[in-house]
């Protein structure tokens, strides 16, 4: 895969409309244009199976935790047990974190946490980590102090 940036495929994962949208705008914002959008798990790995049919994968999933037919830690784990998206980069969107969830979600191979709602800033801060360091976290007023 070639190096991540402003025109590499993301793939952004929620069940609401509105946040979908809302990340969607706040990407192009930060410039990067080549976004779509899944609405929920089963939504998102058919998308990504299609993006490796086409040859043209995706190169980060923003993807929401909480969804229906689909949870976003069982989306990453099926994901990352694939090598054909070992260069994916999953960012998991979530409101409300557990210790549990938290371990979880880094055993199963996440790159990094947007909490919610999204702030821009966050966004652009785990964008710029990703394309020089592999695990991103944000570091919005002591978010995941008490895990780490």
């Amino acid at each position: 895969m070639s190096q991540f940036n402003e025109t590499s495929r993301i793939l952004v994962v929620d069940d609401q409309t509105s946040t979908r949208e809302l990340i969607v705008q706040k990407l192009a914002e930060l410039g990067y244009s080549t976004v779509d959008t899944a609405y929920d798990g089963v939504n998102a790995l058919e998308v990504l199976e299609k993006s490796i049919g086409a040859g043209q994968p995706y190169a980060v999933m923003f993807l929401d935790w909480v969804m229906p037919n689909m949870q976003g830690i069982d989306v990453l784990k099926k994901v990352k047990s694939d090598p054909r998206f070992s260069e994916l980069k999953i960012i998991m969107l979530t409101a409300e974190l557990e210790r549990e969830n938290v371990v979880e979600a880094v055993q199963g191979g996440v790159t990094g946490y947007l909490p919610k709602p999204v702030d821009k800033t966050d966004l652009k801060k785990i964008l710029d980590r990703i394309r020089g360091v592999k695990e991103a976290v944000p570091e919005r007023k002591g978010f995941f102090k008490k895990f780490f």
